[in-house]
């Protein structure tokens, strides 16, 4: 079997989550650390430019992003499923929902808190990738209400319950949002 190299750092939440579903795949990986912050001289090569974390790599396979790599994660020789019973699509949709309005909001509120609090180049960075353009401090905290009241209505969502998959004429797999969401709070406040 071709070994599974996960490119990553201890910190990044997103390079969490593909760790644990590595564990629930019980996927044998190998872990290669990276740096957190720009140069990644061994990263971007090997990605074509893609800076992101985490990267998994499959032979001379990559796969950026963690639900590329959650697929790429089911169909390897790992002895458990990610998603048994054809229920890929609706953890796509969840997936989706998480990594961008939810974690995008999240990475919002969390950064403008740690202004003055971590390293400026660490907050430069990560503005790049999350803020608009000409983002400015001042901006950051404006918004900052906003913010707070868009990442309440996502959340919101947590009394609802989606049906996932019918399984059989009889059984169908529901999950609750407010468990999904207390999920992704603790993942997102392990960083």
């Amino acid at each position: 079997m071709t070994p599974l190299i996960l490119h990553h750092y201890p910190q990044s939440p997103v390079a969490h989550k593909v760790r644990m579903a590595l564990g629930i795949a019980g996927a044998s990986w190998q872990s290669v650390e990276i740096p957190r912050l720009p140069p990644k001289p061994l990263l971007v090569p090997l990605t074509a430019g893609y800076r992101r974390t985490p990267v998994l790599q499959i032979g001379a396979d990559i796969y950026c992003d963690s639900q590329n790599i959650a697929q790429a994660i089911d169909q390897s020789a790992a002895p458990h499923r990610l998603f048994p019973d054809q229920t890929y699509g609706m953890a796509m949709m969840i997936s989706n929902w998480a990594e961008t309005t939810l974690f995008d909001l999240s990475v919002r509120l969390v950064l403008t808190h740690a202004l003055g609090k971590v390293p400026e180049e660490f907050i430069r960075d990560r503005g790049s990738l999350y803020f608009e353009s000409n983002w400015t401090e001042a901006s950051l905290r404006a918004a900052l209400p906003s913010v707070m009241l868009e990442l309440r209505a996502s959340l919101g969502y947590r009394h609802h319950y989606y049906l996932f998959q019918e399984l059989s004429s009889k059984q169908v797999l529901l999950i609750q949002m407010d468990q999904y969401r207390t999920l992704l709070c603790f993942l997102h406040s392990l960083h």
